[in-house]
């Protein structure tokens, strides 16, 4: 797949990753550490430099610009990974990813909400579809 192979697209300045945030339902929740590291290391391939916020950064805000300045980043990347269990279909979910990336003055730049469901895929492999439709 197009999304694990290649050259890495240069950002000029570098591009920091906060810890993505998770929304999931009891079900998919031992997943979460799956789909961030699948996540993390999709981007490492495709984008160069970038850097990763530790977790323990998350909670606070002006932190989390602080430490991506002090990387030298230009921008910062956020991602929220929700799901919701389908009514009518049998283990079926929703999965959405979402993503906002700042400049260091903390200025939204882009926003993208992706959604798919987990039918035909398991809550892995929808994360990483649509991580590649972004």
């Amino acid at each position: 797949h197009e999304l694990f192979c290649g050259v890495p697209h240069e950002v000029a300045g570098g591009l920091y990753v906060a810890a993505p945030s998770f929304d999931l339902p009891e079900a998919l929740a031992q997943d979460a550490p799956y789909i961030e590291r699948a996540v993390g290391d999709s981007l490492r391939l495709r984008y160069a430099p970038t850097v990763f916020s530790p977790q323990a950064a998350q909670q606070d805000e002006a932190a989390l610009f602080a430490a991506a300045r002090a990387a030298g980043a230009e921008q910062l990347v956020a991602y929220r990974i929700a799901g919701a269990r389908v009514r009518d279909a049998h283990e079926t979910y929703r999965l959405t990813l979402e993503r906002a990336v700042y400049d260091m003055d903390g200025n939204l730049l882009a926003a993208t909400s992706r959604s798919a469901l987990t039918g035909e895929m398991t809550p892995i492999e929808t994360a990483l579809y649509l991580f590649s439709q972004d």
